[in-house]
């Protein structure tokens, strides 16, 4: 999540850059050789009679549709934006830090 924010969908909305980086994670010009898979299974062609939905990703799709997430791709959006502790990472991974040693249990009192 922090990482989206400050870095791959800096001034933008990280929302709709995960949004559509879930969908086609090559289109964006800044990360052209991602190797994230596409989640295109997370989304729905819906049909348009009229205005375009708010919701709808900005890729081409046939004449009279549009791409729009499902509440699956917004509820991974969501989840994937709420990671943003640091403390997330264990310290074994964290730069040559090595990791604390656990601590070692007591032993019970009778």
């Amino acid at each position: 999540g922090r990482r989206v924010e400050a870095i791959y969908a800096k001034g933008a909305d990280p929302e709709a850059w995960l949004l559509m980086h879930l969908y086609d994670p090559r289109a964006n010009p800044q990360r052209p050789t991602s190797t994230c898979p596409s989640f295109r299974f997370l989304f729905k062609e819906e049909k348009v009679e009229g205005q375009t939905p708010a919701d709808a990703l900005p890729v081409q799709s046939p004449e009279g549709t549009a791409i729009v997430p499902t509440g699956e791709a917004v509820s991974l959006v969501e989840y994937l934006l709420s990671l943003k502790r640091d403390d997330t990472v264990p310290a074994s991974m964290s730069h040559g830090k090595q990791a604390a040693k656990p601590a070692e249990a007591k032993p019970a009192t009778p």
